[in-house]
């Protein structure tokens, strides 16, 4: 399967963001545990640490993540589900120049992505439109659920978290 630029970007984010998680409830269960090792990742070729989230940061997310109410929590498991449905389907679509240039382990992230950029067909556009606008209209539509206190400790956690480098040729077309 393949995936636009942009899609790729969203689903490469929230897997990074679910890795990051994942690891931090792991690191926070060990701690609990008295375990002191410290984990060992493998790093793929031309990738960078991502963004580290300061203590205040952390707090901030978790307060958020505590104050959500089960329908809300529902709605979120409901939009990843949609976004693993919207890739799963995209990348059922690849042509076999696509799964090589996806799978090509010279090419670093950003080099296969610049590659698949020409290669999509009009029908895989039109299917990554609209994909966005559907996700655009969950994540609209979830916002609007959100009190007041809410949107506070999501704008603090936004504020505590290390800014965010656009770069060159990462720009959306």
């Amino acid at each position: 399967m393949k995936f636009s630029p942009v899609l790729k970007k969203i689903s490469i984010a929230l897997f990074c963001a679910s890795l990051a998680t994942s690891l931090q409830a792991q690191d926070h269960h060990d701690h609990e545990e008295g375990h002191d090792h410290a984990y060992e990742m493998h790093e793929p070729k031309g990738h960078k640490k991502g963004r580290e989230l300061s203590k205040e940061a952390k707090q901030a997310r978790k307060a958020f993540h505590k104050s959500l109410t089960d329908i809300q929590k529902q709605d979120l498991k409901a939009i990843k589900e949609l976004r693993k449905s919207h890739r799963e389907t995209l990348r059922a679509t690849f042509t076999q120049k696509q799964l090589n240039i996806k799978d090509d382990e010279t090419l670093m992230r950003r080099e296969k992505r610049q590659a698949l950029k020409g290669t999509f067909s009009q029908s895989q556009l039109d299917l990554i439109k609209k994909y966005r606008a559907e996700m655009k209209s969950s994540r609209d539509a979830f916002k609007a659920t959100l009190s007041q206190e809410q949107i506070a400790l999501r704008q603090k956690f936004n504020n505590e978290r290390p800014a965010r480098k656009r770069r060159k040729g990462m720009d959306r077309e």
